[in-house]
Order: structure tokens, then C-alpha cells, then sequence
């Protein structure tokens, strides 16, 4: 997954959606969400993030792996009901290492929720920022 905030809206590349699911997409009762360049799909996200897990409601474009930045199969996590839906603080890798945290070279670093709003409207309060403090000490790396 890439985490955008270019991005506008949530993007999977078609390779990544099961066969069973693209016949699905095929039939005629899904016309209306489709155009030449991609399909609108709702999907319901369960992430997890390095201090807890957190769920979300969006509409996505599912589109062929070539419209991809780089061609690439990936899930561009975006701006638009999906980050804007989440206050958190992101801790580079460099600064957990300065830190003196031992972090895989793999890890980017961490992201750390303090809230987010669900598909409901609901506030979910995860942490305090007072509680947090600087960063880098918060969880699981990513």
C-alpha cells in the first residue's frame, strides 16, 4: 500500500482484485459505476496502523495496473475519505534510528493515530497527543 497525500481518492490496480469479484464488476447493473478508465467500488478498509487498527468506508476507482504510478500493483491509500478521515503523526525511520530504536531496514518508520472518524460519522479517540509525546515511541514500525 502507498500512502498518498496527492492522491485524491483511493486507487487499486485491477490485478489485485479477484477474478470472481472482476465478473461481478463485469455485469450490466454495474454500467453506472463504470467508465473507460476505471470502476467505482465502496469498500470497507481494515488497517493497521502502528499503535492500532482502524476501519473506514470509501469509495475507490479500481483501474488497470498501467494507469498506476509505475505500473506498479498497489492500493494508493488517498486524501479523499480516507487520510482526511485520520489525525495522526508520522515518525521517519531516521528519526526512531536517532532515537536509538532498532528498526528493519524494510520499515519506513511509523504512522501513529490519535483519531479518526468512521463510516458512522462516529469520533474514535485512540490516544491523547499528550500522551504521545514527541514521537518514536509509539508502536510497531511500518
Amino acid at each position: 500500500m502507498l500512502w498518498d497525500t496527492g492522491a485524491q481518492s483511493t486507487i487499486i490496480s485491477e490485478d489485485l482484485v479477484s477474478d470472481d469479484f472482476k465478473r461481478y464488476l463485469a455485469q450490466p447493473s454495474h454500467d453506472p459505476y463504470r467508465n473507460k478508465d476505471a470502476t467505482r467500488v465502496q469498500i470497507d478498509i481494515r488497517i493497521a496502523l502502528s499503535n492500532t487498527e482502524i476501519e473506514i468506508d470509501a469509495i475507490d476507482y479500481v483501474v488497470p495496473k498501467e494507469q498506476v504510478p509505475n505500473q506498479t500493483s498497489f492500493v494508493i491509500f488517498g486524501q479523499s475519505q480516507c487520510i482526511n478521515s485520520i489525525r495522526y503523526m508520522s515518525v521517519p525511520r531516521a528519526i526512531l534510528m536517532a532515537k536509538g530504536r532498532d528498526i528493519s531496514e524494510e520499515a519506513w518508520g511509523e504512522i501513529v493515530v490519535y483519531e479518526y472518524v468512521n463510516d458512522l460519522g462516529d469520533l474514535i479517540s485512540v490516544r491523547d497527543v499528550e500522551e504521545i509525546g514527541d514521537g518514536g515511541d509509539e508502536g510497531r514500525a511500518m
